[in-house]
């Protein structure tokens, strides 16, 4: 019994001793991790600084794990980033996925910045670019969450800054908004035109206002990841561009450019609307319905399957739209020219009109499930509705001012309002 006891206790050391010599094994090869890419060295310390030195430009890499940086398996571990004088290019995706990066000194040396070099840094909060730098990528902040500040200094002969935002030198074009930018942003009175990602990932805005002087290209998916943008708004002498309900429009509501990805519940397309744009309505994940007025003759690319999802299962493809609404016959339909993506489960052609008989109390359930791709006119008088009493492939329409209504909204029906 003695001889197993010690052969127990003498395991339980060598397996102790083992662990002890492992974890300072790794905690001394982090210490002093080091190496060379290309021209450059690099070294991480045990503080989580990475250091690189050298002369030259730095290697473009990937976000592929056969093109990464040398230090990229270190990542999660780099709190700050000290490039030393001598580096010329900060390379593609450099830094990506440094999640704990907080800190970062960027020399006179540096004269480029590729594209997507900080993606997903997303515990840093500002950043200074310094004059030597004439070239910045695009993308280079996507997914930088908290990055609230970007500065450039004054002498920077290529690019300047303003409440954090990044621009051209003559302030003429925005280039970046931070990601951790909240609630309203009003884009100065020079600026004329954006960058196609100047906004991408800013999901704190609430509201963004365009001033007269921006004329230049506008598309839904400039606002892609901005998941709370609630309001475009558009100011009124702007030549090109307009706004109403807090979407954006060209300046004679013709087209409809973009539905901000914030806007909830139901969106009724205006009637002089003809052509719904690109990317429309990118990422409207809260809104339940559309409704598209007959007047349309064009649904442009991706327009309306930016809230598309795939089954797992199936490999079917869906829309998070309970219903999309023509307003318009299956004939008129046919001639719009689409290059989206529709979900024929939520498309609904409008077809014909039922109107309930004046006094009317209550709708059971399943009483109107059956019936689809119709008009259901409500009266005021009716005190209860079931929540299977119609499928999602109706338009109810009812009183301003009514159960009817505030029933709709509680289990997202269709609706449209009537005055009397």
């Amino acid at each position: 019994m003695w001889k197993k006891k010690e052969l127990f206790r003498r395991a339980v050391l060598v397996w102790l001793l083992t662990a002890a010599f492992l974890l300072l094994l790794g905690i001394s090869a982090l210490a002093s991790e080091s190496g060379k890419w290309g021209n450059l060295n690099w070294k991480i310390n045990d503080g989580g600084t990475l250091s690189i030195s050298g002369s030259g430009d730095m290697d473009n890499f990937a976000g592929q794990q056969d093109r990464e940086s040398a230090w990229r398996q270190y990542a999660d571990k780099i709190n700050e980033i000290i490039i030393n004088p001598g580096v010329t290019s900060i390379g593609n995706y450099a830094f990506y996925k440094c999640i704990n990066l907080r800190s970062i000194t960027i020399p006179t040396s540096i004269t480029s910045i590729g594209n997507n070099a900080f993606n997903r840094c997303e515990r840093l909060t500002s950043i200074t670019i310094p004059s030597s730098v004439t070239s910045i990528a695009d993308d280079v902040f996507s997914d930088c969450k908290s990055l609230k500040t970007v500065t450039v200094t004054a002498k920077n002969k290529k690019y300047s800054s303003e409440d954090g935002v990044l621009f051209n030198k003559q302030k003429t074009e925005l280039l970046v908004c931070p990601c951790g930018k909240a609630g309203e942003y009003i884009i100065p009175d020079e600026i004329t035109s954006i960058s196609g990602g100047a906004f991408s990932g800013c999901c704190n805005l609430t509201s963004i206002t365009i001033p007269k002087s921006l004329t230049g290209i506008l598309i839904g998916s400039m606002f892609n990841g901005c998941d709370n943008l609630q309001t475009i708004t558009v100011a009124s002498k702007n030549s090109k561009y307009s706004s109403s309900g807090g979407v954006l429009y060209n300046k004679a509501r013709t087209k409809l450019i973009c539905c901000p990805p914030g806007k909830e519940g139901r969106y009724k397309i205006p009637d002089s609307v003809t052509i719904i744009g690109e990317y429309a309505f990118y990422n409207c994940r809260k809104l339940d319905y559309i409704i598209i007025p007959h007047a349309v003759t064009n649904i442009d690319y991706n327009a309306l399957d930016g809230k598309m999802y795939t089954d797992p299962d199936s490999n079917d493809h869906y829309t998070y739209f309970r219903s999309i609404i023509y307003d318009g016959s299956e004939t008129e339909w046919n001639k719009i020219q689409i290059d989206s993506w529709v979900d024929d489960n939520a498309l609904v052609l409008l077809t014909g009109f039922l109107e309930l008989l004046p006094g009317t109390e209550s709708i059971n359930a399943e009483e109107f499930v059956d019936i689809e791709n119709m008009v259901i006119k409500i009266p005021a008088s009716v005190a209860y509705i079931s929540e299977k009493a119609f499928s999602n492939k109706v338009l109810i329409w009812c009183k301003s001012e009514s159960y009817a209504k505030d029933r709709c909204v509680e289990l997202g029906l269709p609706y449209i309002v009537y005055f009397d």
